[in-house]
């Protein structure tokens, strides 16, 4: 009887450190998403893995990430998004404008809005010699 009830015993420690394992793993991932997420968005964004990060910036409801690229990427970007002249915060209307995008005319601006009110918009800034792109996204909670 006290074989049995150690075998049962060690089965339920199993278990348990298995469960525990996993949540453990699943908050770990959780937070290299959260941390990464930026990168994978401008690889979304870009549709390419060669940029290179100089500046982030990530919070609960909104993220900033600058990106070092070539120039030819930057042309592909052109034609792959509809980019307009020129960044003003004025463009994302009412929406609260991110700090780090200074104003600028010889830039280009790519703006989704992704219409969840206030929130869900994503602005997308390529500099006048197409270099350096500037995205930022505010999602709130």
């Amino acid at each position: 009887m006290f074989a049995r009830f150690n075998r049962k015993m060690r089965a339920v420690l199993i278990v348990a450190a298995v469960v525990f394992l996993g949540c453990v793993g699943l908050a770990i991932y959780g937070q290299y998403l959260f941390e990464f997420y930026p990168e994978h968005a401008v690889t979304a964004f870009m549709g390419t893995t060669e940029h290179r990060t100089t500046a982030k910036r990530h919070s609960e409801y909104d993220w900033y990430i600058q990106v070092a690229i070539s120039s030819g990427q930057g042309d592909s970007l052109l034609r792959r998004h509809s980019f307009h002249p020129g960044y003003a915060p004025s463009i994302t209307g009412s929406k609260i404008p991110s700090p780090d995008i200074p104003t600028c005319t010889g830039c280009w601006t790519y703006y989704e809005d992704q219409g969840r009110g206030i929130f869900g918009y994503l602005l997308a800034v390529l500099s006048q010699d197409k270099k350096e792109l500037q995205l930022y996204e505010f999602f709130g909670d």
